[in-house]
């Protein structure tokens, strides 16, 4: 599946592992199409951005955006649209959605689905 940003459509999808060909703006839309949280949120915000891998520094600029449906049975999305690598050499890559419990980045391009 294919996702554009509402401002413009004329944008070329995202590329995986090509961090210049993904937004903030296109993994909200990605997230938006997909399962929401449903009633309670125990840990918000439920939605929002993160910076993925977890390990990376503190002033890292957000490169994630997440939607957790934990609270209503379901998985926590990760859409990654900027590639990091922590210190501890784990990169979560731009284009690649994690599907965890637990809100995990993805760290590994042949276990995690690709998205654009």
């Amino acid at each position: 599946q294919s996702y554009f940003v509402a401002s413009n459509y004329c944008l070329a999808k995202g590329t995986p592992g090509v961090s210049s060909t993904y937004t903030q703006a296109l993994a909200a839309a990605a997230a938006a199409a997909g399962p929401q949280p449903s009633g309670v949120c125990s840990n918000p915000p439920c939605v929002g951005t993160q910076v993925c891998p977890l390990d990376a520094s503190l002033s890292t600029p957000v490169n994630a955006y997440y939607v957790d449906t934990t609270d209503s049975g379901g998985p926590c999305y990760v859409w990654v649209f900027r590639t990091v690598t922590g210190p501890t050499n784990d990169t979560s890559t731009a284009g690649y959605l994690a599907i965890t419990p637990t809100c995990d980045c993805p760290i590994d391009t042949t276990t995690f689905p690709k998205w654009n």
